[in-house]
């Protein structure tokens, strides 16, 4: 989309099915009342998946695992260009609040739209806002779905930006339908051990991305969304028709403001401008 042309990717959680030793099923119960482990991944526009984080218990809420991937150097999230986060370490972020915080309130000041230059990934309501993860407007209808069923027009500029961020966003859950549809055993998997089955997922989705990038015309997953920029497979699919995010609590911020204010800025500019088009 040319309003989002600074996004380079999306982000997400899914579940896949989990084979747990009984003493330790309760931590992975998710959110289907199943043993699952919890995967975050991002996927650029070709649908290819260039990071994941497997094996998470199925309770973990997806936030706590994106906030782990940015602070654990060990992992190498991609972080978008200019976009790394100001303080990582929520510690050294706490020793330092009160000297900084003058500084801060300066930078928000300066810090406009127009000196943006970072790229950005989409994220839904569920991820922090900060730097370089753009997420929609909370309080008001995003799922894709909530649109195509709903019985009253699309109103304002934030319901307006919420259709078009959900529908950029709507590249990770096709990813995820392809995935899931092409390797059975994300399905179904196997009692072998937590490592063994987080590492089929990392596996599966190298080849998901080598088959990606080596396109066959006998590919009928992949060709079904290329035929189809709305079609998502069923198991792409994370939250049903009415688990919008109209209740939610607004943008939770964790450590440091720093970058917040730029990412209003972005999403208002965009807003605008699709308000206007």
């Amino acid at each position: 989309m040319p309003f989002f042309k600074d996004c380079i990717g999306a982000i997400d959680g899914t579940h896949v099915d989990a084979r747990v030793p009984a003493e330790q099923q309760v931590a992975y119960i998710g959110r289907h009342g199943t043993t699952t482990q919890n995967v975050m991944a991002v996927c650029d526009f070709n649908m290819c998946f260039t990071f994941v984080l497997a094996g998470w218990e199925g309770s973990t809420h997806d936030s706590r695992i994106f906030q782990r991937a940015l602070m654990d150097p060990s992992y190498n999230f991609p972080y978008p260009p200019h976009g790394k986060p100001f303080i990582s370490r929520e510690a050294l972020v706490q020793e330092i609040f009160k000297i900084t915080m003058f500084l801060v309130t300066i930078i928000h000041t300066y810090c406009a739209i127009s000196n943006f230059a970072g790229k950005y990934y989409v994220v839904d309501a569920g991820y922090p806002l900060q730097r370089g993860f753009l997420k929609p407007y909370s309080g008001t209808r995003y799922h894709l779905p909530d649109f195509r069923r709903g019985s009253r027009p699309i109103q304002g500029r934030r319901e307006i930006f919420n259709q078009a961020h959900s529908s950029l966003r709507s590249v990770i859950e096709r990813s995820f339908g392809v995935w899931k549809n092409k390797w059975k055993i994300l399905r179904d998997m196997p009692p072998y051990s937590l490592t063994k089955q987080r590492d089929i997922v990392i596996a599966t989705m190298s080849l998901h991305n080598y088959i990606r990038r080596h396109p066959s015309r006998s590919d009928t997953h992949f060709r079904a969304c290329d035929e189809d920029e709305h079609f998502i497979y069923p198991a792409g699919i994370q939250r049903r028709t009415g688990q919008s995010n109209e209740n939610s609590g607004g943008d939770h911020v964790i450590g440091i403001r720093v970058g917040v204010d730029e990412m209003v800025a972005l999403r208002d500019s965009i807003a605008d401008q699709l308000h206007r088009a």
